[in-house]
């Protein structure tokens, strides 16, 4: 069944659980200051709600029932937030990951919570946070617990590597620290891989690396024009993206990544965005190209 919603919502998966009312909250904000509808979503199988019901369509009903709860509680969560927001819910029977990916073709941002806090060896995504970031179409927000602003704002961080995707990120980090009153940093990670031998080999990776600079200088100016408030800082570090970057997120309130881009069927998270998704300690949002 198709589900229509308004273009351009934000919309939050909830299942009901204590860590996903940072995700009502966090998507809440992000609607407030989008000027955008919140879209609630919740999907639930058709297994009955209760194991003592015999009847299907009694276990049904019940399903229903229960959906219908969970979306009215993160309702009332995310009015209390942010009041005067015009929010939708939308409750369907199903796979959760399909509603949300299905909501994705027409919604500004998808988020969604997460297991716990990373980074840690095991993943921390759940199997709807991680299918819906890796397979949404438009950029997907992991919103983990954000530590206090003690010592000032903490900065947004996009991490990007000058190449197609570095634009959407920086017009997401750039907006995202607009809206926030946060710093922003844009990090360019180059890893100089051991096994990088000969001097054309070497000369290659320089002068590709002093291309990319180039461009992610320009794009930066360009929407420092769009966000003249912002205080943007850029590094460039020789590191590995992964390490580094989940490193920063201790100190981040947001760390803002690129996809790959479309497939033939989905956008496709790239290898670096979904490890740092797994096991960033602050929200991570991956945005498409």
């Amino acid at each position: 069944m198709t589900i229509t919603i308004a273009p351009g919502s934000v919309v939050v998966g909830v299942d009901g659980s204590r860590g996903n009312e940072v995700a009502v909250r966090w998507a809440a904000r992000r609607a407030q200051d989008t000027n955008s509808r919140l879209v609630i979503a919740h999907a639930v199988g058709t297994t009955p709600a209760s194991g003592d019901v015999l009847n299907p369509e009694e276990g049904r009903r019940r399903s229903r029932a229960a959906a219908r709860t969970v979306a009215a509680d993160a309702r009332l969560l995310a009015e209390r937030a942010v009041a005067n927001l015009e929010i939708d819910t939308v409750v369907r029977m199903g796979d959760a990951r399909q509603a949300l990916l299905d909501l994705s073709t027409s919604a500004s941002v998808v988020v969604v919570g997460t297991r716990g806090r990373g980074p840690v060896k095991s993943l921390v995504l759940g199997s709807v946070s991680a299918a819906v970031a890796s397979h949404a179409v438009c950029p997907v927000a992991v919103v983990r617990p954000g530590a206090p602003d003690d010592a000032g704002p903490r900065p947004v961080v996009a991490g990007v590597d000058g190449g197609p995707t570095t634009g959407a990120v920086l017009g997401l980090a750039y907006d995202l620290a607009d809206c926030e009153g946060r710093p922003l940093v844009v990090v360019l990670c180059w890893e100089m891989r051991g096994h990088l031998a000969g001097s054309g080999a070497y000369s290659t990776w320089v002068r590709e690396r002093g291309d990319r600079e180039r461009l992610l200088e320009e794009a930066m100016a360009l929407h420092a024009e769009k966000h003249p408030d912002v205080r943007a800082q850029r590094q460039v570090v020789e590191d590995d993206p992964v390490l580094f970057l989940v490193e920063r997120s201790r100190e981040a309130a947001e760390v803002v990544l690129g996809s790959r881009g479309l497939s033939w069927a989905r956008a496709v998270i790239g290898s670096v965005s979904r490890a740092v998704v797994e096991r960033a300690v602050c929200t991570a949002v991956v945005v498409r190209s």
